[in-house]
């Protein structure tokens, strides 16, 4: 299985004969966020349909700001945020 491995995206760039897994983009020097699992399946399956995908965010509603994957913020909050993927 092929993952992604940097900024929120699943970077893939695949021709007929090499897929190349991608582990640094211009326009960003963070390592993939936890919460990109969520979505990889999906990203993956864009990037290999010839969309690079350079932005996303998974569906959140009420996780706790000190949840390990979506939590962000001061202890005692909560985070919602809207799916997004950008191509």
């Amino acid at each position: 299985m092929i993952e992604a491995t940097q900024c929120s995206n699943a970077l893939l760039l695949q021709s007929p004969a090499v897929c190349v897994q991608v582990e640094r983009t211009p326009w960003c020097d963070d390592f993939i966020s936890p919460e990109t699992n969520l979505l990889l399946p999906e990203l993956i399956d864009a990037n290999r349909h010839g969309f690079l995908t350079i932005n996303s965010q998974p569906r959140v509603n009420a996780a706790l700001s000190t949840e390990p994957m979506v939590g962000w913020g001061n202890p005692g909050g909560y985070i919602f945020q809207k799916v997004t993927r950008d191509c």
